[in-house]
């Protein structure tokens, strides 16, 4: 009597995720495997290459992280002027010589 086959098991994306994290090497000797690997585009519809799929994930992580140091430079630039603006008062302050002096510099910075 011959067996019958058994049932081909279907892996979860999860799993073939984690099993290649923890294989990096698998894919060393397989070039052609990678060559003809296709990935959803991110916004057509259609395929692209891995390596094209890369590099518009890499490029959106690149205009992110831009606009991100934009954002701590503009941030740098008005703790600066505020650290500025706070110095010269406080200099103000301590120099005063009377209250009335005091008085004027609180009025004026």
């Amino acid at each position: 009597m011959s067996q019958a086959p058994e049932p081909r098991k279907t892996l979860e994306p999860d799993q073939v995720a984690f099993w290649l994290a923890r294989h990096p090497d698998f894919f060393v000797g397989r070039e052609g495997l990678l060559q003809q690997l296709q990935v959803p585009h991110p916004h057509i519809d259609g395929a692209v290459s891995l390596l094209e799929r890369l590099v518009l994930d890499l490029r959106k992580r690149a205009e992110t992280a831009e606009g991100r140091l934009e954002h701590l430079l503009e941030t740098a630039r008005h703790n600066e002027s505020q650290y500025r603006r706070l110095r010269e008062t406080l200099i103000a302050l301590v120099e005063a010589p009377d209250r009335d002096a005091l008085a004027q510099a609180l009025a004026t910075n």
